[in-house]
């Protein structure tokens, strides 16, 4: 089971689910909830914290349902000089699936490392700048939009 993702009945709907349906932009009419500016910016960071909680909160409780082969953190921990337990604290294992997390934060290492390895070392570092006055940037933006705001086109 994928957390966020409702498996059992068509009829139900995961919060995350529900999010994007809302989120997405349509053609066939304006939506309220897209247009509030920062409203909508508050809005959209509450729901990303609520299905973070969410996800880490299913990794939390099910942790005795999980097998993981080596409790890495708790061998570094060891390793380290804190040997008592009672500087551990509560370990919660999350699974390197987890986007963000430690197991996963490795893996997009190595694989960056794999890359140089096999390609060698960058060459260059490209950057683009552009004026958010451009027509072909102009065009793109919705009523009430400004260009400035944009991060990403």
């Amino acid at each position: 089971m994928i957390p966020g993702v409702i498996e059992e009945s068509p009829n139900k709907v995961s919060c995350r689910e529900y999010y994007c349906y809302k989120f997405q932009i349509r053609s066939s009419r304006q939506s309220r909830l897209l247009h509030a500016r920062r409203l909508f910016y508050e809005f959209a960071v509450d729901q990303y914290i609520k299905l973070e909680t969410t996800r880490l909160d299913f990794y939390r409780w099910k942790q005795n349902d999980m097998r993981f082969e080596l409790y890495q953190g708790l061998v570094d921990s060891i390793m380290a000089g804190e040997s008592r337990g009672s500087e551990l604290g509560q370990r919660i294992i999350l699974p390197a699936s987890f986007i963000g997390g430690p197991g996963d934060m490795r893996r997009r290492y190595l694989d960056a490392m794999a890359l140089v390895q096999r390609f060698g070392k960058p060459d260059l570092f490209i950057t683009m700048i552009c004026n958010h006055e451009w027509n072909e940037i102009q065009e793109e933006l919705l009523p009430g939009q400004h260009g400035s705001m944009i991060a990403q086109i």
